[in-house]
């Protein structure tokens, strides 16, 4: 008995698998439309002030903890958070309102970055006394 239930119950899922899969009843079905892209507004000049300085407090906040709790390695840490600070940065734009100096800021940015990443590859070829910043 068991088996023959078995059985009903395999042939019932074909069929409604089967009956699922839809034929072409010659209606001409139309793909979902893309939803619109979002739109994303450039910030004023305030409000990237205050979400760059969010994230520099974060950034800052998680090298003062490295520091703190020491145990050896923290320069390549320390430099994944100054670049990923820079990549968050960047992706705020320049403010909307006044643009005036953000390239320089930006460029800033890039050169702190590549100053920690320049220390970290130091420290892994044993010349970090030899690093200019």
């Amino acid at each position: 008995m068991t088996r023959f239930l078995f059985y009903v119950a395999a042939v019932i899922g074909a069929a409604l698998a089967i009956a699922g899969c839809g034929g072409d009843d010659g209606d001409e079905t139309t793909a979902p439309a893309a939803p619109p892209p979002v739109e994303t507004t450039a910030l004023t000049k305030e409000e990237l002030l205050a979400q760059g300085d969010a994230i520099c407090g974060e950034v800052n906040a998680a090298v003062g903890a490295l520091t703190a709790a020491g145990g050896g390695d923290e320069t390549a840490e320390t430099a994944e958070l100054y670049t990923g600070m820079v990549e968050r940065l960047n992706d705020l734009g320049a403010p909307s309102d006044d643009a005036a100096g953000y390239s320089d800021f930006s460029a800033a940015a890039e050169e702190l970055a590549q100053a920690h990443n320049d220390v970290e590859l130091a420290a892994d070829r044993g010349v970090a006394g030899e690093v200019e910043l």
